[in-house]
C-alpha cells in the first residue's frame, strides 16, 4: 500500500531525557504576515527580540539555519474560539515545544521513491520543507522533511529512523523520526541562524 501525502508537520514522539515535552509560550506580531498551523518549526524574530515582559517573538521557520521547536498549539482566543491557527498579521501566544532533545514525527517531501529517504541515508541530515501552507480547517502544518538528505553536511534535522507502523511503508511521503540537528538552544552563537 503506498504512502499517502498527508503532511501535518511535525509531532512530538518522545524526548532523548525519557521525560515529557518541553513547551513554552511565545509571541508572534501583527507586522508579521505569516500565519502559523500546528506542527510548524519556529524560530526566534530576530528582527523583534522579545515583547515588554521579556517573552521572546517568534515566526515561521524556512530551510537552513537554527529552529526554536514546533508549534503544539495555541493559547485560545475568547472572541474566536473555532480558530485552530495563529491567523496572519495577528497578535498570539503560541505554545511551542523547545526541547532541543525532542524527536518528531514528520513526512518526507518525496513525490517519488527516487526522491524518498534511503535506507543508506538514515542517520543522516535534511532542511525542512516549508513549500506548502498549513490547513486552516484542520489547523496543521504543511511542513515536510527533505527527501534529498545532505548526508553528514550540516542542516536542521536529524533523520533516525522510519517509523514502524502498518500505514507507512519507505518510500514517497513516508514518515520518518527526526531530531532537530541545528537547534537555537544548542548553537554557540547568539540569534537564530
Amino acid at each position: 500500500m503506498a504512502n499517502a501525502d498527508k503532511p501535518f508537520g511535525a509531532r512530538w514522539i518522545r524526548s532523548i531525557s525519557g521525560k515529557e515535552p518541553i513547551i513554552n509560550t511565545y509571541n508572534t506580531v501583527d507586522e508579521d504576515s505569516t500565519a502559523l498551523f500546528v506542527g510548524d518549526f519556529v524560530v526566534i524574530d530576530d528582527s523583534v527580540g522579545a515583547d515588554e515582559l521579556g517573552v521572546p517573538t517568534i515566526t515561521a521557520a524556512s530551510a537552513e539555519g537554527d529552529l526554536l521547536g514546533v508549534v503544539m498549539g495555541f493559547k485560545p482566543v475568547p472572541t474566536n474560539l473555532e480558530t485552530t491557527h495563529r491567523l496572519a498579521s495577528t497578535v498570539r501566544t503560541v505554545l511551542v515545544c523547545d526541547d532541543p532533545y525532542a524527536v518528531y514525527e514528520i513526512q518526507n517531501d518525496g513525490a517519488t521513491d527516487a526522491a524518498a529517504i534511503l535506507e543508506a541515508e538514515i542517520g543522516e541530515n535534511s532542511e525542512i520543507v516549508a513549500d506548502t501552507a498549513g490547513s486552516t480547517v484542520s489547523g496543521l502544518s504543511g511542513m515536510e522533511v527533505d527527501g534529498d538528505v545532505t548526508g553528514t553536511g550540516t542542516a536542521q534535522l536529524r533523520v533516525l529512523r522510519l517509523i514502524q507502523r502498518d500505514d507507512n511503508e519507505k518510500g514517497a511521503w513516508a514518515n520518518y523520526e527526526v531530531l532537530i540537528n541545528e537547534h537555537t538552544h544548542k548553537s554557540t552563537t547568539g540569534g537564530s541562524g
